[in-house]
């Protein structure tokens, strides 16, 4: 007789937006066949609060901290470990290239079935560019890939935050931070793609509280 299965699911995680939100409805939506999940937050060491755990214990869903002070923390790989020893008949499910890399060093060589979801967010800047190509590297280790269905594209653009104008920008403006803000939904320019926004001028005027969009701003590298 084959025991329930069990779902670790393990994230990290700077905000809620829409995998944050996916993941969320999935826990309870595998309660509903009968499968037992709990969700493992990696804290992010800029934050105090940690907003992905807190929302959890909110809607009353089983939760947990682990602790983690950077991109690579040896003490979070011993505590994830320990979550899989006490659980050895449970599946991973990772949700980002750093929960993956953990992941994978605390199963070792553990008969541990890894699944990870590519929630569909990168970015074009040097560093994400190299978490992505980890990521993708990590993947071909791993029992299964899934990607977010196209039919959960709304509610993660509903609940995504996207570049902002801040305040009124006139035309030839060369954004800065401080005149940018972030604001749902994540239609525009993602959040996460700040860095590719800022030093570009803007080719029209842009209102305050509008969502930049690509069209907005002088293409990288062009003159003028």
């Amino acid at each position: 007789m084959h025991a329930d299965p069990r779902v670790l699911h393990v994230r990290s995680s700077a905000g809620l937006y829409g995998a944050e939100y996916v993941i969320l409805g999935l826990l309870p939506a595998l309660a509903n066949i009968g499968v037992e999940s709990k969700l493992l937050c990696l804290d992010n060491q800029h934050l105090d609060e940690q907003p992905l755990y807190a929302k959890a214990r909110t809607l009353r869903l089983r939760a947990e901290r682990v602790a983690c002070r950077g991109r690579f923390d040896l003490a979070t790989v011993h505590a994830l470990r320990r979550a899989i020893d006490a659980q050895p008949d449970a599946i991973l499910h990772v949700h980002d290239y750093k929960s993956a890399l953990f992941a994978w060093l605390a199963r070792g060589r553990r008969r541990v079935p890894i699944i990870i979801t590519a929630h569909g967010q990168f970015s074009f800047t040097p560093a994400l560019q190299l978490y992505h190509h980890i990521e993708l590297r990590l993947m071909r280790r791993f029992d299964r890939v899934c990607a977010v269905a196209a039919q959960m594209q709304p509610l993660r653009d509903l609940f995504t935050k996207s570049v902002t104008a801040r305040v009124d920008l006139a035309e030839g403006t060369v954004i800065s931070e401080s005149h940018l803000a972030f604001k749902k939904p994540g239609t525009g320019i993602p959040a996460n793609r700040v860095a590719e926004v800022v030093g570009r001028k803007l080719v029209r005027s842009v209102a305050a509280n509008t969502l930049l969009r690509e069209e907005d701003l002088l293409p990288t590298g062009t003159g003028g």
